[in-house]
C-alpha cells in the first residue's frame, strides 16, 4: 500500500477498546473527504479481556468478530500482528496470514495497549499462565477442569481485580480444587470499607484462601516462593500481578514514558498553524469578542479555561451539523458546545466554535 501514491490515509494500530471506537468514529466524519481509515489488529476478533476469567472458567462468551462490529462502516481492517512502525517513511509492517504487508500512512493512531508482565518476576514466564488472550484462557481452563477432578490446588499471584474475579470464578467452577490468593496487600484493598467486607465474605464462602502481604519474589515449577514465607505449593498458577507494553512503541522511536507507554500527544500536534477559535457568549458570559488565531494562542487560551471548569462536568462527545463536536454539562444541563472543522489534507483542526450563549443552549435536549 502505497502511500504517495494513494488518497490520504490513517492507520490504527489495535482494535481494543481505544482503537475500536477512534478508527470507526474517524471514518464516520473523514470518509466524505476522500480519507482512507484502516484498522490494524492481530486478531478478527474484539477481545474482551475483562471478560477472559469466564473463559478460564469454561462459561460460553459470545464472540465478536470486527467484521461484524465494522459493518456499515468505511474502515478497512487487515488481520495482522504489527511488527515494526518506520517514522521515516512513515509505514508500519504488518505479518498477516498471506505474508508480510507494508502499510503507508500520513496518520498513524497507536492503540496497541498493554499486556501481562510476565518477565518482572522470575519464572513467570515459563511456569504461570496468564489471562492475556482467550488462547492463553483456553489452556488455563483445561488444566483447572485436569487438576479439578484430582483435587489440585491453583495459585492466583494479584490481588487485583484480575486476580480476584479469577479466583472467586475458579473457585465457583472448580469445587474440587483448591485456590489460594496471594498479593502485597490486602485483596480489595482499594475499595471502600463496604466493598470490602461483601468481597471478604464472598472469597470465605467460596473457599479462596487469602495470603495476603505476600511479595511474590519467583515463580518455580509447583511453587510459588515468597519473601521472608514459606513458598507455597501449587499445581497450577495464574498471573494476576501486573501489566507491560509492548516494546514495538519503544523500539520505533515514538516517545514513550519510562514505563513504555505512549507519551499522548501536545494539543499543539492536533491544531493546524493558522487554526481559529470563535466564540459566542451572547453578551451574557465571559468570552473573546474577536477571534483568536494561530495555534499557540488557540491552546493558550483553552489550556487557560481548564481551571475555570466547574466541578462534576463531564464531556460528551457527539456530531454537530456533521462535524465532530463535543458538550460539556454538569448533571444533565449543558453549559458549552464545541464544534470542531477538521482539515481533510492535514488531519488538523483548522476552526473551533465555542458557544456558550446560554439563549442558544437552552434549545438543547438534556443530556443522558
Amino acid at each position: 500500500m502505497d502511500r504517495d501514491n494513494q488518497e490520504r490515509r490513517v492507520v490504527v494500530l489495535g482494535a481494543g477498546y481505544a482503537g475500536l471506537p477512534a478508527a470507526r468514529r474517524l471514518a464516520r466524519q473523514v470518509h466524505r473527504y476522500g480519507v482512507r481509515v484502516i484498522l490494524v489488529n492481530a486478531e478478527p476478533t474484539f477481545v474482551e479481556r475483562p471478560r477472559l476469567h469466564q473463559v478460564a472458567t469454561g462459561q460460553r462468551v459470545p464472540e465478536l468478530p470486527l467484521r461484524d462490529l465494522l459493518a456499515g462502516s468505511p474502515v478497512e481492517l487487515v488481520v495482522g500482528l504489527v511488527t515494526a512502525i518506520d517514522l521515516d517513511r512513515r509505514e508500519v509492517r504488518v505479518d498477516t496470514a498471506d505474508g508480510e504487508l507494508t502499510i503507508g500512512y500520513h496518520t498513524l493512531g497507536h492503540g496497541l495497549g498493554s499486556t501481562i508482565d510476565r518477565d518482572s518476576v522470575p519464572g513467570v514466564r515459563a511456569n504461570a499462565h496468564t489471562l492475556a488472550d482467550p488462547a492463553s484462557a483456553i489452556r488455563l481452563r483445561d488444566e483447572a477442569a485436569r487438576f479439578a477432578v484430582s483435587g489440585g490446588t491453583a495459585l492466583v499471584c494479584g490481588g487485583g481485580l484480575t486476580g480476584i474475579e479469577a479466583a472467586a470464578e475458579l473457585a465457583e467452577s472448580y469445587p474440587g480444587l483448591r485456590v489460594w490468593l496471594a498479593g502485597r496487600g490486602v485483596p480489595g484493598g482499594f475499595l471502600s470499607a463496604g466493598a470490602r467486607g461483601y468481597l471478604d465474605r464472598a472469597l470465605r464462602r467460596l473457599g479462596v484462601e487469602v495470603v495476603a502481604g505476600a511479595e511474590i519474589t519467583e515463580v518455580r515449577d509447583r511453587a510459588g516462593a515468597l519473601a521472608g514465607r514459606a513458598d507455597l505449593p501449587f499445581d497450577l498458577c495464574l498471573w494476576a500481578g501486573g501489566f507491560t507494553v509492548p516494546a514495538l512503541a519503544r523500539d520505533s522511536g515514538l516517545a514513550v514514558n519510562s514505563g513504555g507507554r505512549r507519551r499522548p500527544g501536545r494539543l499543539l500536534d492536533v491544531l493546524a498553524p493558522d487554526v481559529t477559535l470563535i466564540t459566542d457568549g451572547g453578551g451574557k458570559i465571559r468570552a473573546p469578542r474577536r477571534p483568536i488565531v494561530g495555534a499557540d494562542k488557540v491552546a493558550r487560551f483553552l489550556a487557560a479555561g481548564v481551571g475555570n471548569i466547574p466541578a462534576g462536568t463531564r464531556l460528551h462527545f457527539v456530531d454537530i451539523n456533521g462535524e465532530p463536536g463535543a458538550v460539556t454539562a454538569v448533571g444533565s444541563v449543558p453549559y458549552a458546545v464545541f464544534v470542531l472543522e477538521v482539515d481533510p489534507e492535514t488531519g488538523r483542526v483548522a476552526t473551533i466554535r465555542l458557544i456558550g450563549n446560554p439563549d442558544k443552549l437552552a434549545g438543547l435536549a438534556p443530556l443522558p
